[in-house]
């Protein structure tokens, strides 16, 4: 167990690692190395303080540098000074970008993201559509516009067996997404305290979504919400049903 205390005027600058004896067993050094690699590359997700908005993106690593800091030190002394409350995020990484780009762009992948809800408040991936748009479609090119637009709806609809969605044709539903191709892409997650008992979770708008219609009736108008829910469930024509 490491323990920091705090100085009368509530600072932590006592670095863990230069205390007298430690590091002298093998345990600990390698407790260090294994520490100090896997906080590295953690990234500040969303900070508590407005004082701290800017480090929002900004790995451990980064922050250690800056401030001539040991790796630990910079993430233990942020995260007290915001009394826990500091959102940090694993740096997810795919390897190879052109090798993803490849699997992205392969009609054999369907594209698609969730956890059904079982991190609301340390993750967003639901901002994966508009990526998909922004980033491999408009900026690297790995795709075209309409096949991009086809995985992420009539592909979708096909796989999952919902006849009357995914295409834009007479007597089919209208679900329609009105967005600029020049300007669409997913912006950074923001925490929000709405759920019951003013539990948090995590919200993530986007730019370049002009209008969003479901069966054909307006729900988002320039990134506001109409407060109209003409939606349903929907149930895969393929997929068992329970009797």
């Amino acid at each position: 167990v490491i323990q920091k205390t705090a100085d009368p005027d509530g600072r932590f600058d006592t670095p863990v690692f230069a205390e007298p004896g430690f590091g002298h067993t093998e345990v600990q050094r390698v407790v260090h190395a294994f520490l100090i690699e896997a906080l590295a590359e953690q990234a500040v997700r969303l900070a508590a303080l407005a004082k701290n908005a800017d480090l929002a993106g900004r790995s451990v690593a980064e922050l250690a540098r800056a401030t001539g800091r040991d790796v630990l030190d910079a993430f233990l002394d942020l995260a007290l000074e915001e009394d826990l409350d500091t959102v940090f995020q694993t740096a997810l990484t795919n390897g190879d970008p052109e090798a993803v780009a490849q699997i992205v762009a392969s009609p054999y992948t369907v594209i698609g993201q969730s956890d059904a809800g079982a991190h609301l408040a340390i993750d967003a991936g639901f901002g994966y559509c508009t990526g998909l748009l922004g980033s491999f479609v408009r900026e690297q090119r790995a795709l075209t516009l309409e096949e991009g637009i086809r995985k992420l709806t009539g592909m979708q609809a096909q796989i999952f067996g919902i006849p009357d969605r995914g295409l834009l044709r007479p007597g089919m539903a209208a679900d329609v997404v009105v967005f600029d191709p020049a300007r669409v892409a997913p912006r950074e997650p923001e925490l929000a305290h709405d759920l019951p008992g003013g539990a948090a979770r995590l919200i993530q708008q986007a730019d370049g979504i002009h209008l969003v219609l479901v069966n054909g009736e307006a729900v988002l108008e320039d990134g506001e919400l109409t407060g109209a829910r003409p939606g349903s469930v929907l149930r895969g024509g393929s997929a068992p049903r329970k009797a």
